[in-house]
């Protein structure tokens, strides 16, 4: 057990060290974060809308790096070859995903961490902080495994190309993340409500008092996320390729 978390911990360091060196990365991650934030206040949105943008901010940063693993994933195995060495290693595969998946989460705090302090500043809830971060932890594996299968499965770097941005936008500026989920059409709110991103931000908008459900409703909401997150997190270890056939 013991090896096994001194692997993890082993890439998750591979993951960080080389992005800490990216000066830009960390005014990158801010602005994709906050831009929806800046349009709304540039045309007088008000305090609801502030601390719907909050929400979704938040929730923003862990799923863009989880989503951008999938490059990771891909160069490592393509191009850097480090992924035949690692099998060719005793490390597990698990071991590497969730170093990868570790790696992620910690990167997304300096951008995360700001607007879950604003967010439980605002609203006068300190908890919100640890809860927040509950949510992205299963929102970033989540992310993380859809990253690892579809990698795995694309035969060149090529592929990649920019389906982590283009993944990014459909998950979190189209569906009720930044912006109430009572603003869509009633007859396809069933719809964006299944979407992990917008469950996360829900769970985190409850909690800050933004828009409120009931006590079944939130525990519903908890439990699929959770559900959903085990559920790729199986499909990813069934269907991806970590050997060469």
């Amino acid at each position: 057990m013991l090896k096994f978390l001194r692997q993890t911990w082993s890439i998750a360091l591979m993951t960080i060290i080389p992005v800490l060196r990216v000066k830009s990365f960390f005014l990158q991650l801010p602005i994709l974060a906050i831009l929806p934030l800046y349009f709304i206040l540039m045309f007088g949105g008000d305090r609801s809308s502030i601390l719907h943008a909050l929400a979704g901010g938040i929730v923003t940063s862990s799923t863009f790096l989880g989503l951008g693993l999938m490059q990771d994933f891909v160069y490592e195995k393509h191009y850097y070859k480090l992924v035949d060495m690692l099998v060719a290693s005793p490390l597990p595969p698990l071991a590497y995903v969730l170093g990868k998946l570790l790696g992620s989460l910690l990167l997304s705090l300096p951008s995360s961490a700001p607007l879950m302090l604003l967010l439980a500043h605002i609203v006068g809830y300190q908890r919100i902080v640890i809860i927040s971060f509950l949510a992205l932890m299963l929102l970033g594996t989540l992310m993380g495994c859809i990253s690892f299968t579809m990698a795995t499965l694309m035969a060149t770097v090529k592929e990649v190309g920019a389906l982590p941005s283009l993944l990014g936008v459909v998950l979190l500026y189209l569906p009720p993340v930044y912006y109430p989920c009572e603003s869509l059409p009633l007859f396809i709110r069933g719809v964006a409500k299944a979407i992990p991103t917008v469950t996360a931000a829900e769970i985190i908008k409850h909690y800050s008092w933004i828009s409120r459900v009931s006590q079944q409703g939130i525990l519903l909401r908890w439990i699929y996320l959770t559900c959903v997150t085990l559920a790729l997190a199986v499909l990813s270890i069934k269907i991806s390729r970590w050997r060469e056939p």
